[in-house]
């Protein structure tokens, strides 16, 4: 039977692990464009759209298990992104970032380790383009597309800047799409903008984009994407094998995958939340 203090020292070193490559797997690369028309694009979009990227913070406490240890309690304090989609400041972000748990799982099952991770998220704060603070909760989880949705827990006493979820563009092949992020506390949550190509087009079951990998800037899960034109395409969130569906020595690409949800993806979840304001006129 293992020690104890191995156990812990065991279970310690696995979730340091796992938390790495799940950081390192959201900051997806940027290729270098040179285009002095997708730059102008880039600044202007950023210049437009920036304020509907948020940052929230988050709390989550979690349990990690292994065969011969029991699962201890731990909680965890993170910053995430995400994009307002409506006036009264409803955000849709990555599931992934609030509730890591089938996500590591899989990445456990890729190193050939049987794991267990039970998560909870206790809470949530919205830290504002100003830097202020607004208390958030959850008001509805969507597995199936990797998307949360938070509200601030409070109304607004004014409509804020938002993504209008009715005017998703399509994509083709190879064509340049702009991701507006929001930079952690390193950088004083600086906003930042990338530039990618689309480099597949997945059409079942459901439609998604994958984009292009390269070596320069940074982004996150729950980036909003644009086309060259500034009109949004969608969010970039996690695919993965689930609840253990990885297998021993996989690629981190074979198991978990970020993509581009669509819009209209992302608003037929949106329409199941409650406080959503469709915008279509």
């Amino acid at each position: 039977m293992t020690p104890p203090l191995l156990q812990q020292e065991r279970k310690q070193m696995m979730r340091a692990i796992v938390y790495v490559m799940l950081a390192g797997l959201c900051m997806v690369f940027a290729m270098p464009v040179h285009a002095a028309s997708v730059s102008e694009a880039g600044r202007a979009l950023m210049e437009e759209k920036q304020e509907t990227v948020v940052t929230l913070r988050l709390v989550i406490e979690e349990s990690l298990s292994m065969p011969g240890s029991s699962g201890e309690s731990t909680e965890t304090t993170s910053e995430a992104r995400g994009a307002v989609i409506s006036a009264n400041g409803l955000i849709v972000m990555s599931l992934s970032e609030t509730d890591p748990s089938s996500v590591l799982e899989g990445m456990g099952g890729m190193m050939g380790q049987d794991i267990r991770i039970d998560t909870e998220l206790q809470d949530v704060t919205i830290i504002q383009p100003d830097g202020s603070e607004v208390d958030g909760r959850m008001v509805l989880r969507d597995p199936d597309f990797d998307l949360a949705f938070i509200e601030p827990a409070e109304a607004y006493e004014e409509d804020q800047k938002y993504i209008d979820l009715n005017t998703g563009a399509e994509l083709e092949l190879l064509d340049q799409v702009i991701i507006l992020n929001r930079l952690g506390r390193i950088a004083g949550r600086n906003y930042a903008a990338s530039v990618r190509r689309v480099e597949s087009i997945v059409e079942h079951p459901r439609k998604f984009y994958v984009p292009s990998t390269g070596d320069g800037g940074s982004m996150a899960l729950g980036s909003p994407v644009f086309n060259v034109d500034g009109e949004f395409v969608g969010i970039l969130v996690l695919r993965s094998r689930g609840g253990g569906g990885g297998f021993a020595g996989a690629s981190m690409r074979d198991n978990i995958l970020p993509i581009i949800l669509p819009a209209a993806d992302i608003l037929e979840a949106a329409q199941q939340a409650e406080g959503f304001e469709d915008n279509d006129d």
